[in-house]
């Protein structure tokens, strides 16, 4: 997914991105709408891909093995999060944000 596409989109509630590895930064920067995203196949996710993304409860992305800085800065509505393939944690990831738990 190229950078910046679904930035500040309010009318998208959900997403199944199958088929997709790889998530170019701030793709979904401050987009107030979508509330669960599947990205089963994605191992790396760009710069400040959510930041901002106060609505965002459901994350499903098993295979992640990378997060680049800020991907969930900023990101108020997650409060679990599970990422079992994760390798590499750039900074400022989940600054400011009110998760509880983050499983591996």
């Amino acid at each position: 997914i190229n950078s910046g596409c679904l930035a500040r989109n309010k009318i998208l509630k959900s997403g199944d991105f199958g088929s997709v590895v790889e998530i170019k930064d701030d793709v979904m920067k401050e987009n107030r709408g979508i509330e669960v995203l599947s990205l089963p196949k994605a191992e790396t996710i760009g710069e400040n891909f959510l930041q901002r993304n106060r609505d965002l409860n459901t994350l499903v992305a098993p295979r992640l093995k990378t997060l680049k800085e800020g991907a969930f800065y900023l990101n108020e509505g997650l409060r679990e999060l599970e990422l079992p393939s994760l390798e590499v944690l750039e900074d400022h990831n989940f600054a400011i944000n009110k998760l509880k738990k983050i499983y591996q």
